[in-house]
């Protein structure tokens, strides 16, 4: 009996140290998830004052030739990190298109406000 005692407290303790580790981990990955979140919103903040500045200053570019190496170098970056490159494609991809919405909504309330 003691045996099995002291199995089961060996067994407990294995179960604590699982959920503690994996508790540990899921504080981790909502930390980052975090972190992720402020960089996206950095970002559109970021997006607004060239959007301002382009508008500003009559400036024109291709958005296309933009994203495209933006995407190159996201990509080849991702690649190097040990990263899918069709992931990071697919991500960056969505972040590019909410640019563009970002960007056309913050260059219309400009247009109104400066009208």
């Amino acid at each position: 009996m003691i045996f099995h005692t002291k199995i089961y407290k060996l067994y407990s303790q294995k179960i604590i140290m699982d959920i503690d580790y994996l508790k540990s981990w899921s504080e981790q990955i909502g930390r980052i998830d975090h972190e992720i979140l402020f960089l996206l919103k950095r970002r559109f903040q970021i997006l607004k004052k060239v959007a301002k500045y382009i508008k500003d200053n009559d400036l024109e570019f291709d958005n296309q030739i933009v994203k495209d190496e933006i995407l190159k170098r996201v990509v080849s970056k991702g690649i190097s990190m040990g990263m899918n490159e069709k992931f990071i494609r697919e991500v960056f991809n969505e972040i590019l298109k909410e640019d563009e919405k970002k960007q056309k909504i913050f260059l219309e309330e400009y247009e109104s406000k400066n009208k």
